[in-house]
């Protein structure tokens, strides 16, 4: 009775299941990327490495900006030069 599936199905049978699982578990994860990307947009990456990855100078930078060392206008173009 143990057998029967085996038998009924056939030994290739096992595997071709295995085979469409993993398949299906590969595209599910491809569109949970794809749907990432698109609410996170083209600069989406680039903030969430610059959030992980702080930079000293950028950190250094924004105090000088806090304390009223250097104006908008520099702080803003500085910036953009550290994230460029």
């Amino acid at each position: 009775m143990h057998h029967m599936y085996t038998y009924q199905y056939g030994p290739e049978y096992g595997f071709m299941h295995g085979l469409g699982s993993l398949i299906t578990f590969i595209i599910i994860i491809a569109v949970v990327v794809i749907i990432v990307r698109l609410v996170a947009g083209p600069r989406g990456h680039q903030r969430m490495r610059r959030a992980f990855h702080r930079s000293p100078a950028l950190d250094l930078l924004e105090e000088r900006y806090a304390k009223g060392e250097i104006g908008k206008e520099e702080f803003e173009t500085k910036r953009a030069d550290m994230l460029a």
